[in-house]
Formats: structure tokens, C-alpha cells, sequence
């Protein structure tokens, strides 16, 4: 499992933990990685990024999947292959990367 600390929100710092799982991860082909992001940090983003009107397109921006689940702490932020879980049972840590998020100043 990759773990970053991550100062907010954006399309940079999604892009700058996208970029520590390719290099960290050996268990899993970096093309299978997806974004689970919160609900209340997909709108921040889309906030923040003038220029990307929606999920789908920040997903095309980051060469990624975008999933926006509800359930999500607005403090974390996984990248990983869709079979290192089932259900809520982590089966393959080596295949996720997790972004805390700091507060805003």
C-alpha cells in the first residue's frame, strides 16, 4: 500500500498520487488503477479546476476511472485496482495507493 499526504483537493495532487502508485506498485498493472473520490471532493475539484466541467473529464484528464462514492471520508482519496477489494475486505494491499488530504489554509 502507498500512502501520501496530500495538501488539498486537485487535479495536480490526484496526478501527483497517480504517479507514486505507478512507481510503488508491482502488484497490479498501473493501467487497471482507479480513483475513488467523495462526493464532497469530486464537486471541490470541479470547483477548483475551471476548465473541467465534469467527472468524466476529469477521468479523461487523469488517463484514469473517476468513481464518486458517498460513503467516501472527505480526508482520503484510494487509487487502486478494482479486485484489491471485496466488498470492504482490502485482498490485495499492494494494489491501492491512499491520499490523506490536509486542510485548507
Amino acid at each position: 500500500m502507498t500512502i501520501r499526504s496530500l495538501e488539498d483537493v486537485s487535479s495536480d495532487s490526484l496526478s501527483e498520487l497517480l504517479e507514486a502508485a505507478e512507481t510503488k506498485t508491482d502488484a497490479t498493472d498501473p493501467a487497471d488503477l482507479v480513483f475513488v473520490l467523495s462526493r464532497a471532493n469530486a464537486e471541490l475539484v470541479l470547483e477548483r479546476e475551471f476548465d473541467i466541467d465534469d467527472v468524466d473529464e476529469l477521468a479523461e484528464i487523469l488517463g484514469r476511472p473517476v468513481q464518486v462514492e458517498g460513503e467516501m471520508p472527505d480526508d482520503t482519496i484510494l487509487l487502486l485496482d478494482p479486485d484489491a477489494v471485496d466488498g470492504e475486505e482490502p485482498v490485495d494491499p499492494e494494489a491501492i495507493a491512499c491520499g490523506i488530504v490536509g486542510t485548507d489554509h
